[in-house]
């Protein structure tokens, strides 16, 4: 519903426009489920894929989903179990799983997720009695059996965690497709492959965010491609370019909600091949280096993890509303509970408050479109305004985002906008992630000149759905609090995430 023309002239604004990466013309590229069996289907078959815990076809680090000897970036059971000697530990720790879960900052899952602990017959004890954190998967062998190998399960290193709570009140626990606190870079120094050195790129600058530009990432896993070594020089200067900035891993709930991905809109949200990058089979034996057979990997499963994905929900906020009529919390409330008289004021304000109002002073532009609300932004979520006509087209366009705010307004950070520099502007041209297999080239890399037209650059604001369980904000992971968003003056300049306390000596 997304297209252009959409919206004119009401209160939501939308710059960003719905693409097809998948035509039906093009029977090669269209994959979409054509029922709801077909969807049910694909969404079982992505969460095998992205989820991990074990299952027969889960991914893993650039193996696909490739059974246990085959993916050569796994680690023997032999290695996971002895990582708390890189710790400098003098013996294993009783809680070895949960210990090592916090200091890369993974999440362990809620559900069986097994390994073999030393000495486990993997096969003769379901798996093992150890519990990997969502980052990892043991993998199976051709025939379903455990191989007792350990898989990166890289998309969850980033895009999972758990939200808890004190004893006594309603709990959430793990989650997939929200933000980390991973620390691959720990990780890696850990398991003693010196990988840190030889990327192109830092893995992280600070706890929980990474320095990736999806570009460059897309240029790293096709350097193959002769179309990519024809370009060498653009390569080259797109991978090995100072740092594209920090960002904190986007949710993957709001998938649904907006026309484009990325937090710069960097590719139309139906550009599914990049959603199997971490997993993309390049370095996979036998047949390492094959590009093509990647590719054709890839191409088969991207429609079951991009219906999984889609597929996910945000967590409803576990306190509910404050009881009494006038919002106060009554006895055995949680006093966490949403009051509900301010509630209501609030979304008065987040639909209709004009932060342009001459009477303000505003001394930021004023973007074009728009009532200059949040909502204007963000888009319409209470009934009262998204069925009102003066603010969407149609009640379906309820919590749909799609609007790339021009950096001059939004005003944070740059670094990470400036990272798809001219090199990567032209590298984007030549990669199969882009979609350069393509007659046309709007599935490319949406903020280059001629795709975006007269569009400033700038930030895509996301879907606001679930924003309670989204911190820390920005796409830099700059602000830790919702209370510090909508109130500048109190945010701290330098404050630490902390998942756990500190343990004793």
């Amino acid at each position: 519903l997304i297209q252009p023309g959409v919206n004119q002239n009401k209160a939501v604004y939308f710059n960003a426009y719905w693409k097809s990466c998948h035509p039906a013309s093009n029977p090669l590229q269209d994959q979409a489920p054509k029922t709801c069996g077909d969807w049910r289907t694909r969404v079982a078959s992505g969460a095998a894929l992205i989820a991990g815990n074990g299952a027969v076809g889960a991914g893993s680090a650039f193996a696909g989903d490739a059974a246990g000897p085959a993916a050569i970036l796994s680690m023997p059971g032999s290695a996971y179990n002895t990582l708390w000697q890189a710790w400098g530990l003098k013996s294993r720790p009783a809680n070895y799983d949960q210990l090592l879960a916090q200091r890369y900052g993974f999440a362990l899952s809620d559900l069986p997720n097994p390994y073999p602990v030393t000495g486990e017959d993997p096969n003769q004890t379901n798996g093992g009695s150890g519990q990997l954190p969502m980052a990892f998967t043991q993998l199976r062998n051709a025939d379903g059996s455990w191989s007792g190998k350990i898989g990166v399960s890289t998309c969850n290193a980033c895009h999972a965690g758990r939200i808890d709570a004190p004893a006594g009140t309603p709990q959430i626990g793990a989650i997939y497709g929200t933000d980390g606190i991973g620390d691959l870079a720990i990780l890696l120094r850990d398991l003693g492959k010196g990988a840190v050195a030889f990327l192109p790129f830092e893995m992280n600058r600070t706890r929980g965010t990474g320095n990736i530009t999806n570009f460059q990432l897309f240029g790293l896993l096709t350097i193959e491609d002769p179309q990519m070594l024809a370009h060498l020089p653009s390569y080259v200067i797109a991978n090995f370019a100072p740092s594209t900035g920090t960002e904190d891993p986007p949710v993957w709930w709001n998938l649904g909600h907006r026309p484009l991905k990325f937090y710069d809109g960097g590719e139309p949200a139906d550009a599914t091949r990049i959603e199997l990058s971490a997993d993309f089979p390049l370095f996979v034996n036998p047949g390492a280096g094959n590009l093509a057979a990647a590719e054709a990997w890839t191409q088969a499963h991207e429609m079951d993890s991009d219906a999984w994905l889609l597929s996910l929900k945000a967590p409803s906020y576990p306190y509910g509303f404050c009881s009494n009529a006038d919002g106060t919390p009554a006895a055995g409330d949680n006093p966490a509970c949403i009051n509900m008289p301010l509630a209501q004021q609030g979304a008065i304000l987040f639909h209709s408050k004009n932060l342009w109002d001459p009477a303000l002073n505003n001394p930021v532009p004023k973007p074009d479109g728009g009532n200059g609300s949040c909502a204007s932004c963000h888009g319409a979520y209470s009934p009262q305004y998204a069925n009102d006509p003066t603010y969407l087209d149609s009640p379906a366009l309820e919590g749909v985002a799609g609007n790339v705010v021009p950096q001059n307004v939004i005003a944070t950070d740059p670094e990470r906008l400036n990272g798809n520099s001219n090199a990567i502007d032209r590298m984007a041209k030549y990669d199969w992630f882009a979609y350069s297999d393509m007659p046309q080239a709007q599935c490319g890399d949406q903020n280059t000149a001629s795709i975006r037209g007269t569009r400033a650059l700038g930030y895509l604001a996301p879907p606001l759905y679930g924003v309670w369980a989204t911190a820390p904000y920005f796409h830099n992971g700059s602000v830790p609090s919702v209370w510090d968003v909508l109130k500048p003056s109190d945010r701290p300049t330098i404050w630490r995430r902390v998942s756990a306390p500190a343990i004793p000596g």
